[in-house]
């Protein structure tokens, strides 16, 4: 909510109230990430007390007095390590997958395992390389990060445009990734019952986040380049 007589994110409060005074309205029918159950809800009439409410802005800006480093991460980053480990985990899901289903999997005419065919066995291990190469980049990105928070400080505006653009690209990463998992699969991929299909909606719906937009890269870049108005939000 807005405070009266002020706008922008200087006018917003995040509230915390008890489960039964939300109306949660049940509209999230979506093609990808059904389970996160990201849907709308509303209050009416409720009072909220001063010390039940925080300033969004603090949040954005790392300035909350209490809640540890994490919430000193400031925005973006503070989101980041969602994004990045919401991809990760989907591509890791979908690389067991279909490692798992090529050994029982035919293909071709006669038939043959797919785990046999060389042009699988080159797709798996260069997704597999990309992975944990990807993994590794979060690991490095997030280490620097969260150094900074745990000794009180808020990482630089060109930290928090390079954790986000990181946060892109290990996205971009995942859904190549998990695409190549699932045309391994075929047709096969395509029913409810296999996994697969759910990896592969849900990596591209993670991927409609505007925290992992394309716009990062040129925030990253702008940085790079001393611009004087680089800003990691855009």
């Amino acid at each position: 909510p807005f405070v009266s007589g002020q706008t922008g994110f200087e006018g917003v409060r995040v509230i915390v109230v008890p489960r039964h005074q939300v109306t949660i309205h049940d509209n999230w029918q979506a093609a990808g990430l059904k389970a996160s159950s990201s849907c709308d809800y509303s209050l009416e009439d409720v009072f909220v007390p001063d010390e039940m409410t925080f300033s969004l802005m603090d949040a954005v800006l790392g300035k909350l007095v209490a809640g540890g480093a994490a919430l000193r991460l400031g925005f973006p980053a503070v989101v980041v390590p969602f994004s990045m480990g919401i991809a990760l985990g989907i591509a890791r899901h979908a690389l067991d997958e279909i490692t798992a289903q090529a050994i029982e999997k035919g293909r071709g005419f006669p038939p043959s395992p797919l785990s046999t065919h060389p042009h699988f066995q080159f797709a798996l291990g260069k997704a597999e390389l990309e992975l944990e190469a990807a993994r590794a980049l979060a690991l490095q990105v997030l280490s620097r990060i969260w150094e900074e928070a745990c000794a009180d400080r808020m990482p630089s505006p060109e930290q928090q445009a390079e954790a986000r653009g990181a946060a892109a690209y290990i996205t971009e990463v995942a859904q190549r990734v998990t695409t190549t998992a699932f045309q391994a699969a075929g047709g096969g991929a395509l029913f409810d019952a296999n996994p697969l299909q759910r990896c592969f909606r849900d990596v591209y719906a993670a991927g409609q986040h505007f925290t992992v937009s394309q716009s990062s890269y040129r925030a990253l870049g702008q940085f790079r380049l001393r611009q004087p108005d680089a800003n990691p939000m855009l």
